[in-house]
């Protein structure tokens, strides 16, 4: 990000006041600076804290449906995704569960077979 913008981790350090051989330390050890320090670089850099730490833009101030507005059918689909997960078993992908749902919701109907 910061040879996109013509700036190099020394001037950057130098212009926050922020130690280069700490930096440097902390990155090669992958280790995380203090919060303090990651607020400056984020204010300087012109982006959030969440994008600094995982790369990506995060939408705020969604307002998410609470679980008793969602319909049955979101309800049970939320639940299908977070059993699924706490069984620690791999996702297939999007197909299966949805294969998953529409059996569930097949049988749920009184259909057999």
């Amino acid at each position: 990000m910061l040879k996109t913008r013509g700036i190099s981790i020394k001037g950057m350090c130098e212009k926050l006041d922020i130690d280069l051989g700490t930096y440097n330390s902390n990155r090669s050890r992958d280790m995380l600076p203090r919060l303090d320090v990651v607020t400056r670089i984020s204010h300087f850099l012109g982006e959030s804290i969440d994008y600094l730490a995982t790369g990506h833009h995060f939408v705020h101030n969604v307002d998410f449906p609470r679980w008793a507005e969602l319909s049955d059918k979101k309800r049970h689909m939320i639940e299908i995704i977070v059993n699924t997960n706490e069984e620690n078993s791999a996702f297939i992908g999007w197909h299966a569960m949805l294969v998953a749902y529409e059996v569930s919701e097949h049988k749920a109907n009184g259909a057999h077979g």
